[in-house]
């Protein structure tokens, strides 16, 4: 699930949605078997395996939701046959509920969907400290100029890795950063990490 004025673009031809995990707000993952593919349930005789690579297939989508996003925890459902589970991933520990029939018993999905959508950003996951650069905007033309401004005093390396940054299949970011000495805030314009771990 995106904002509604961030889903990625229908195409006629493969790919006909690419996703887009800089903006992607709740993750959806469908899976047939109830019980060979449910990572947190019971499994029956051989479905081990099974059940561990969907859960690191889980957790790669986490790492991608995380590594694009500025996001301190997030929501996804991982559909299993008839059977649902609400996930909530934050950095070090994910939080799964019971499984539920979304068949016989919707209301539980649909109410999580209408709570969900009554939330405000920072109570979906997203970081208060971390406000988007959109392309255009006075942010982002401030961060391609900066590049070449004279009147900042940077070392040439310096100039050329934050040059590096500007990559526009990336989102760029404004942090506020408090001091905790001086209660003062530090404003950052940061585009793509020279280093992720």
């Amino acid at each position: 699930m995106y904002p509604d004025n961030h889903r990625p673009r229908k195409s006629s031809t493969p790919p006909y949605a690419r996703i887009d995990w800089s903006w992607i707000e709740i993750p959806i993952e469908c899976k047939l078997d109830t019980v060979a593919h449910d990572p947190f349930g019971e499994g029956a005789e051989g479905t081990a395996e099974s059940q561990k690579k969907v859960y690191e297939q889980l957790l790669s989508y986490a790492e991608l939701v995380f590594k694009f996003q500025q996001r301190t925890f997030f929501f996804m459902i991982l559909f299993l046959g008839n059977d649902a589970r609400i996930l909530r991933f934050d950095r070090s520990s994910v939080f799964v509920t019971e499984k539920f029939s979304y068949r016989d018993n919707g209301r539980k999905l649909a109410d999580f969907l209408k709570r969900y959508a009554l939330l405000d950003l920072e109570r979906r996951g997203h970081d208060g400290s971390a406000k988007r650069v959109t392309p255009m905007s006075e942010k982002y033309k401030e961060m391609v100029n900066a590049v070449n401004d004279e009147s900042i005093d940077a070392p040439d390396y310096v100039r050329q890795l934050f040059k590096k940054s500007l990559d526009t299949n990336w989102p760029w970011w404004e942090l506020l950063v408090q001091d905790v000495d001086s209660k003062k805030s530090h404003r950052f314009l940061v585009g793509k990490p020279h280093f992720q771990a």
